[in-house]
């Protein structure tokens, strides 16, 4: 999933299915107006680089004011979400 989504301005929710298993790099890279997404139990691995909840420009990266992560628990959504200093909403079965 690398570069995916990349610059979609328009998009503001996802939702990413159960067939994802990697978000690589760049695959939200510039996805401005995105706040919210889901990520499930079989992403296991999230690339520190892959944009998600970051607006980017010549000075760096800058976090999207009001970015939301939902998923499970000890999963790699967690882990990225804490890294990066997101809200992380937990999916409970």
């Amino acid at each position: 999933m690398t570069s995916a989504f990349r610059e979609c301005g328009k998009l503001t929710e996802l939702k990413i299915p159960d067939s994802v298993t990697t978000i690589d790099v760049f695959a939200f890279h510039d996805c401005t107006s995105l706040l919210k997404v889901t990520v499930p139990k079989t992403v296991t691995k999230m690339d520190e680089y892959c944009g998600l909840g970051f607006k980017f420009s010549k000075a760096g990266e800058d976090m999207i004011s009001g970015f939301v992560m939902e998923g499970y628990a000890g999963t790699a959504a967690e882990d990225y979400a804490k890294k990066k200093g997101f809200t992380f909403i937990e999916i409970k079965e």
